[in-house]
């Protein structure tokens, strides 16, 4: 890895608990409930607490991407290489999208890959806010994650992620991945790809990496 390349934001909470009930509207006020909580958690759990995302983030909400410009140079020293990605604001929602090139270029997966160095605590699962929507736009929308740990070595999860549905609303999902091997333990380095692997377009509205 570059060495320029560092940790990103560390939050002093998890997410709030991913329900069928949270929303993009109220996950800033939901975290901040869970900030408050964790003082106290952490003196109950001692000093092996795993009570904190090495790495997130929310657009729209307190950790500071609320801006395109807020967002793209939080991802940019993190981002090791980048063909179809982008950061965009459409409809009011912010969020890292995948297009395939509609120019009549011969088409390419468009994939990005980000290298966060040095976890400052163990991370045993991903949790990605995917915008699921319908239509002709929306449809087959999927993306392929896969995660490395340190340098060299297979990846330690594969999964997919689905960004479109039947219902015709348009809303942001949490999806969990717990991550194999016993995920990567702190101090080591974490290497995470999204590639277009269905559909024309996907987009990620958030993204953390917690123990």
């Amino acid at each position: 890895f570059d060495d320029r390349i560092v940790a990103g934001p560390v939050w002093k909470s998890l997410p709030p608990p991913l329900t069928k009930d949270l929303q993009v509207e109220n996950i800033s006020s939901e975290w901040e409930k869970s900030s408050q909580q964790l003082p106290a958690t952490c003196r109950s759990e001692g000093p092996k607490s795993y009570g904190r995302c090495p790495f997130a983030w929310i657009s729209g909400s307190n950790t500071g991407t609320n801006k395109p410009a807020e967002l793209s140079a939080l991802l940019e020293p993190i981002t090791k290489s980048s063909s179809g990605w982008s950061v965009q604001k459409d409809y009011s929602k912010l969020g890292l999208v995948a297009t395939l090139p509609t120019d009549g270029a011969a088409p390419t997966v468009p994939t990005i890959l980000l290298a966060i160095r040095g976890l400052v605590s163990d991370v045993r699962e991903i949790r990605v806010l995917v915008m699921t929507s319908y239509g002709e736009r929306w449809e087959g929308s999927t993306a392929r994650v896969r995660v490395w740990a340190g340098e060299g070595g297979g990846p330690v999860t594969v999964a997919e992620l689905r960004g479109f549905h039947r219902s015709e609303t348009s809303v942001s999902r949490w999806h969990r991945i717990p991550l194999e091997r016993d995920g990567v333990p702190v101090g080591n380095d974490v290497s995470v790809e999204f590639a277009l692997v269905g559909g024309s377009t996907f987009k990620i509205t958030g993204m953390a990496l917690c123990a």
